[in-house]
């Protein structure tokens, strides 16, 4: 499989959306790294976490944590495999730990997804 385009991003136009799902278990410790970044989104709660659908997530009782779009962005290159540039402020990069549990599976990125949605219709995946 060839390397995705890094240059023009995901392809997909408009702002950046998407939501990262997990275990209820690991929501704060997520939520308290996207915090350290000032990627949570604002208000308290409504439209931060919703119930991922069972259908999307693979299992019951899954979290989704919507983040702001430059974070999504930050995400989506991530999945992508994309590189930083050498330009690219550090303020942009994933956080280790959440690179981490990305890797390992223990949380997923699921680009498109936005609050409230139908989130088995919104996702690409």
């Amino acid at each position: 499989m060839p390397p995705p385009n890094c240059e023009g991003g995901s392809g997909r136009h408009g702002v950046a959306v998407g939501c990262l799902g997990m275990p209820y278990t690991l929501l704060r410790e997520v939520q308290g790294e996207l915090r350290r970044k000032k990627w949570m989104r604002s208000g308290k709660g409504k439209g931060q976490v919703t119930p991922l659908a069972e259908e999307l997530a693979g299992a019951p009782n899954m979290a989704a944590l919507h983040v702001i779009p430059e974070a999504a962005a930050a995400f989506t290159r991530l999945a992508e495999r994309c590189p930083p540039s050498a330009q690219e402020d550090k303020r942009l990069l994933v956080p280790d730990a959440l690179a981490a549990k990305l890797a390992d599976g223990s949380i997923k990125w699921f680009p498109g997804v936005r609050p409230h949605s139908p989130a088995w219709c919104a996702a690409e995946l």
